[in-house]
């Protein structure tokens, strides 16, 4: 199939806004990346049959996790890619 050979780059997984990540407010960051869209987000991608593809945002999580107490998006990204190489 075609879209096999393709690879998704850079597959938004992290907040725009009018500031900096670290600048924004969480009511911010939940207008283009909240819980909710980054599963969203994962699951479009596996159900739209792409092989690969490559997050943009993983510095993003990182920060969440160890800077803001947030561990969702680093420990969920973790238990999907867990998931693919199995």
């Amino acid at each position: 199939m075609p879209h096999e050979n393709i690879i998704v780059t850079e597959l938004q997984a992290e907040p725009w806004g009018p500031a900096i990540n670290n600048a924004l407010t969480q009511k911010e960051k939940d207008r283009s990346m909240s819980r909710h869209h980054f599963l969203d987000t994962i699951s479009y991608a596996q159900k739209a049959g792409f092989k690969d593809y490559y997050f943009w945002g993983v510095e993003w999580w990182y920060w969440e996790k160890y800077v803001n107490g947030n561990p969702f998006f680093w420990d969920t990204a973790g238990a999907v890619f867990s998931e693919a190489t199995n």
